[in-house]
């Protein structure tokens, strides 16, 4: 079975939005910013890490763009068809869940169904 795992502390992103401009989709900007200021950190993160142990467990990494699909950015199970590097084939898909571990980081699983 094929797992990618990917862990960010929790912390101030100064510049989520100009990163999620860049890596995340329409939607999950949009999804973004609803977050009230606060909690928009830890949402920016949660996207952030379902993108990177997606990537992960297809063995991809970067060579396809983190916002050519979609993870969301809140914590929910979610599948997720990754395209393929070439664009050619069908792509993987992957199941991805996020968890908060003691509101000090947040932990991202994502596997290849």
């Amino acid at each position: 079975m094929e797992i990618g795992v990917d862990v960010e502390i929790l912390r101030d992103i100064t510049d989520a939005d100009d990163i999620a401009d860049r890596h995340f989709t329409l939607g999950e900007r949009l999804a973004l910013r609803a977050f009230p200021p606060i909690e928009r950190n830890r949402a920016f993160l949660t996207g952030w890490t379902r993108k990177e142990a997606s990537l992960k467990a297809t063995g991809a990494g970067l060579t396809v763009a983190p916002e050519s699909f979609e993870t969301g950015v809140s914590e929910a199970v979610r599948r997720v068809t990754i395209p393929s590097p070439d664009s050619t084939g069908p792509g993987a898909c992957v199941t991805v869940q996020s968890v908060s571990l003691d509101n000090a980081a947040i932990l991202s699983v994502a596997r290849v169904n």
